[in-house]
């Protein structure tokens, strides 16, 4: 754990790759079956961006609070994660896939 939780180790580089590989590939997954985008990719990429970007902040946000309350950093990840995945859901059905 303390090497994916250390900036400059190798488990911080291969998290950021995994990272990228798995945004980019829920990107394209849900742009062609989950939502069938009504938009172009120029549109739907920036809109996915700003989301992804909200939902870091989102995550940091819920694991600092959780921390500073002295839970278990597990726990608050398993829920930062769960709220991410409702707001993922909702702002691509309503906002990211579709026009405006």
């Amino acid at each position: 754990m303390d090497n994916i939780l250390f900036f400059g180790g190798v488990g911080f580089f291969s998290v950021s790759i995994s990272y990228l590989l798995a945004i980019t590939f829920n990107y394209l997954v849900n742009y062609k079956w989950t939502f069938v985008a009504s938009v172009g990719h120029n549109l739907a990429v920036g809109k996915y961006l700003v989301m992804v970007s909200i939902g870091g902040v989102l995550n940091a946000s819920v694991v600092s609070l959780g921390l500073g309350l002295k839970f278990n950093f597990l726990l608050v990840q398993m829920v930062a994660i769960a709220a991410i995945c409702f707001f993922n859901y909702f702002m691509s059905r309503k906002w990211v896939y579709v026009s405006s």
